[in-house]
């Protein structure tokens, strides 16, 4: 299929709904029915999804990625909403966030550690990652830089200032994960010091 006909079809996806994966339609649903409202930095928002359903549920949404097609398409979808081009794992952003998620786009990163560090500094609350567990071995997607296994998400964690990790949950069921755990997809919740 050639590119006209590829973002046809995925126009065609965005406006059904259908373009986020299982796993971050979960997330962000979480989000919808545990976090407090606010202000959310959506990091890696591909199309937009995402980011339409937490505006749509009353957050004051950005969302940024490093895709210049793929914010073209969030453009032209949800026109009334602000979408940035930026890369979080080089620099760190110019403003904070009450929550800032980062569903299924960490293990894209070059510099994951940046990454994470920027993705608490942007925070006032709370940190919501999502990345496949990286100690069941690595997936093989050639698009993933590394997959983290719990044990070196809490080591890179562990070097960030003024975060603590709140919970390590399984997608999609989010029951707690433990170290060991067999889950292919985790969700961390990162909360800043203060923030209960």
């Amino acid at each position: 299929m050639h590119r006209e006909g590829i973002d046809r079809m995925l126009f065609w996806l965005c406006r059904k709904g259908d373009v986020l994966y299982p796993g971050s339609r979960a997330c962000y649903s979480r989000v919808v029915t545990t976090e407090e409202r606010g202000s959310v930095l959506d990091v890696g928002c591909c199309f937009g999804a995402g980011t339409a359903m937490l505006a749509s549920r009353g957050f004051l949404t950005t969302g940024i990625d490093v895709d210049f097609a793929a914010l073209q398409l969030a453009r032209s979808l949800y026109p009334w909403l602000e979408w940035v081009w930026f890369d979080i794992s080089v620099e760190p952003t110019q403003g904070q966030w009450d929550i800032v998620c980062a569903f299924e786009s960490l293990e894209h990163m070059q510099d994951q550690q940046m990454a994470l560090t920027n993705l608490v500094q942007a925070a006032r609350r709370t940190v919501l990652v999502s990345t496949p567990n990286g100690g069941l071995g690595q997936s093989g997607n050639r698009l993933h830089t590394h997959e983290l296994s719990i044990n070196e998400f809490i080591t890179m964690l562990a070097r960030c200032k003024g975060a603590r990790l709140d919970a390590i949950l399984t997608i999609p069921t989010f029951a707690p994960a433990l170290p060991d755990s067999r889950s292919p997809d985790l969700l961390y919740v990162i909360r800043k010091e203060g923030v209960k």
